[in-house]
């Protein structure tokens, strides 16, 4: 559960879609930039935080996790597919 202040802090982020009482939803572009940065090496909690995303609003693994599941996606679909 995000408190209401670290909603706002995720909710004034233009690369965050939108935000549920315990989840994100990252914008296309978010998705992206993340998969960019992996690729040049950065670790996954650091690219949260590059793009000015908390990662202790989480659990330990949720970047690194998030960051293979779209990794998958684009392999699969392509870039469009991160549109969902």
């Amino acid at each position: 559960m995000f408190s209401d202040k670290d909603r706002r802090s995720l909710e004034s982020n233009p690369l965050v879609k939108s935000v549920g009482s315990n989840q994100v939803q990252f914008t296309a572009k978010f998705k992206l930039k993340a998969l960019k940065l992996h690729a040049e090496g950065i670790r996954p909690a650091d690219i949260f935080l590059k793009l000015g995303v908390d990662p202790n609003l989480f659990l330990t693994d949720y970047p690194k996790k998030c960051l293979g599941r779209w990794k998958k996606i684009v392999e699969t679909h392509g870039e469009i597919g991160l549109e969902q």
